[in-house]
């Protein structure tokens, strides 16, 4: 790869950014495409280390998460997983033509138990709230966000609760050789 220019999108976000730091630390050439331009100053100077020492921030400042998602359960994957992932990739691409990869954590959880995972590890009451897809506009709207962070978080609790982020993959470990992050473990900042 000594002479491979990568091409990193979303690198003002929490995994392209990740990513890109990783590359940087690497020596390996990449340009980043983005949406928003003036975001990657400030972004990437103040990045440093943004995914090993990110806070948690699932839930809202009174430690409630909120949302349509019902009983859905979600195989959530850890970001940092997905950055491993994505560098075992780029790092070693053969055998990865038109792949696809459906990276997950280690299991399907719902809110609620996500909220009394939270809870058992950091010592702070969390619980889940479910909403109506109308009373999830409106909670999101104190947030300030972009029309389109709405639909991308609403649509993400609907397939939630539809199921469709239910399925429990082992490619984390197939790409990366290690098993995948659970919740705690990300909470633990293992």
């Amino acid at each position: 790869m000594a002479h491979t220019t990568l091409g990193i999108t979303g690198a003002t976000g929490r995994i392209g950014g990740a990513v890109s730091r990783r590359l940087e630390e690497r020596g390996v050439a990449h340009r980043l495409l983005v949406c928003s331009p003036h975001r990657v100053a400030s972004h990437v100077a103040a990045a440093n280390g943004l995914l090993d020492a990110a806070t948690m921030d699932f839930a809202d400042p009174d430690r409630v998460l909120r949302g349509p998602a019902g009983d859905g359960r979600v195989a959530a994957v850890a970001r940092a997983d997905v950055v491993d992932a994505a560098l075992a990739v780029l790092f070693d691409p053969r055998g990865h033509e038109r792949a696809a990869y459906t990276l997950t954590g280690p299991s399907a959880l719902t809110l609620d138990e996500m909220a009394r995972i939270m809870t058992r590890v950091t010592g702070q009451d969390h619980r889940y709230e479910p909403e109506t897809l109308d009373e999830a506009r409106a909670s999101r709207a104190g947030h300030d966000p972009e029309p389109w962070q709405v639909g991308g978080w609403l649509s993400t609790d609907t397939a939630i609760a539809s199921g469709e982020l239910s399925r429990v993959t082992n490619d984390v470990e197939t790409l990366t050789g290690h098993a995948p992050r659970s919740l705690e473990d990300v909470l633990r900042g293992a």
